[in-house]
């Protein structure tokens, strides 16, 4: 998975969070992706990217998702944002800003091709929570 936050369709500040909706590359293909960033950041290395490709939107929907998966996730974000995930109304906020993207991000355009020269700027190293393995996330900086 790589992120460039250079490119993206649309930005948004909400307090002290960045919603980006952007994309993320998937293997050999770009895909939307809703994105959430401290606004405080003091510099690159502070930035914890909370991601959600489209493919993962479903989760989050109140008809069809995982509430379980939903929440999981919610208080994951919470603690890489810098707010508190033993506190319900940070859990909660995130879910609200969650339902209010979601729609746009179902409707992000196809990703502007030729949009940056990337070179890898850092990589996050996690674990995927429905498989158990080890994932990286490349974090592109535009030249």
């Amino acid at each position: 998975m790589a992120l460039d936050l250079s490119v993206n369709h649309r930005t948004f500040q909400r307090g002290n969070i960045n919603v980006w909706l952007s994309w993320v590359r998937l293997e050999d293909r770009w895909e939307g992706a809703l994105v959430f960033t401290r606004a405080d950041a003091k510099d690159r290395d502070a930035i914890r990217p909370c991601i959600i490709p489209m493919n993962r939107a479903w989760i989050w929907d109140d008809t069809i998702g995982d509430p379980h998966e939903a929440m999981s996730t919610a208080l994951m974000f919470c603690d890489a944002l810098g707010m508190n995930p033993l506190n319900m109304s940070d859990v909660f906020r995130i879910r609200m800003l969650v339902n209010d993207y979601l729609d746009d991000l179902l409707r992000i355009p196809p990703r502007p091709t030729g949009a940056s020269k990337e070179r890898v700027a850092a990589v996050i190293e996690g674990v995927d929570k429905a498989s158990g393995k080890p994932i990286e996330v490349e974090v592109h900086d535009a030249d």
